[in-house]
């Protein structure tokens, strides 16, 4: 074999390897922040509320029947003192 042709051998090989999709996220497995608010209370507080599309739900609705599957949109809100005060509330709850 010459020199030319173990070269190509080892790329094509070692593209074979470095192709892939080791690390994708599917759509369904996805929440999509589809909404975003921040608004001010009485009190001088701030409140974010974030609305979510899981697209899982979305499909499933589309196809009729899911009787026990949740909604397709989720809204969570957070209050707090300053507005990172919120944002931090808002990424402890569990999506």
């Amino acid at each position: 074999m010459s020199r030319k042709s173990i070269s190509l051998y080892l790329i094509i090989v070692s593209i074979s390897f470095l192709s892939g999709c080791w690390s994708q996220k599917e759509l369904n497995e996805l929440a999509i922040i589809s909404a975003m608010s921040i608004d001010k209370n009485e009190e001088g507080q701030y409140i974010k509320t974030i609305q979510l599309i899981n697209p899982s739900n979305v499909a499933g609705g589309l196809q009729g029947g899911g009787g026990g599957q949740s909604p397709a949109v989720t809204v969570y809100t957070a209050t707090g003192d300053s507005v990172l005060e919120a944002e931090s509330c808002i990424m402890l709850i569990q999506i």
